[in-house]
């Protein structure tokens, strides 16, 4: 997924949890490794680190787990990303590096991550079938709202819709209301779900 406004980089290197932005697009694939990203224990602000495009300031942010990161995308002055062993969504405040954890039903087991008409998606592949899917959190209150049933693991926005695929499907979904406006049967899972102007 592209961010023009830039991407956050979470990265763990000796415990210590390091937040970095840069500028470009870029594509947010995220190790399915169990991470726990730990706040520094120095009062001191850390160096900056030089870029090619720049000095970036490093800050230490609060201890919070990310088990099975899935993906991650910038949003109502956040960063989200899907944790997919803990079945939570973690909301990272970029003003004061609070972070939040959203949980989500048992077994949704969330994946990929889109913003579009004002909520966060996110895809599940839940592996009983039935509590995965497609839910939509809204960034002013938190309230999740679940559609479509089955194991969905990946998730794009082009076209004014959401395209959720996964498990033989590709489904058109309407980002306003959440209801499926169109779908496909694959002879094979779909796999990463990519969308391209004419495509």
């Amino acid at each position: 997924m592209q961010h023009p406004r830039g991407i956050w980089f979470l990265a763990c290197l000796s415990g210590l949890a390091i937040v970095v932005g840069c500028t470009g697009t870029s594509t947010s694939d995220v190790p399915s490794a169990e991470t726990s990203l730990v706040a520094s224990a120095s009062p001191s602000p850390a160096a900056p680190v030089t870029m090619g495009n720049g000095a970036v300031a490093l800050e230490p942010l609060e201890t919070f787990t990310m088990s099975l990161p899935q993906d991650l995308v910038i949003a109502s002055g956040s960063v989200w990303t899907t944790n997919e062993a803990v079945n939570t969504v973690s909301r990272i405040d970029t003003a004061s590096g609070k972070v939040q954890a959203i949980d989500l039903r048992p077994g949704f087991d969330p994946q990929r991550l889109e913003l579009a008409a004002g909520g966060i998606w996110t895809t599940g592949a839940g592996e009983d079938g039935s509590a995965g899917g497609l839910a939509r959190i809204d960034p002013a209150t938190q309230k999740i709202e679940y559609f479509l049933r089955g194991r969905f693991g990946e998730l794009a926005y082009a076209f004014g819709s959401l395209w959720v695929a996964g498990r033989g499907h590709l489904v058109r979904v309407d980002p306003v209301t959440g209801r499926a406006i169109g779908a496909t049967i694959t002879s094979t899972d779909p796999g990463y779900c990519l969308v391209s102007a004419g495509a």
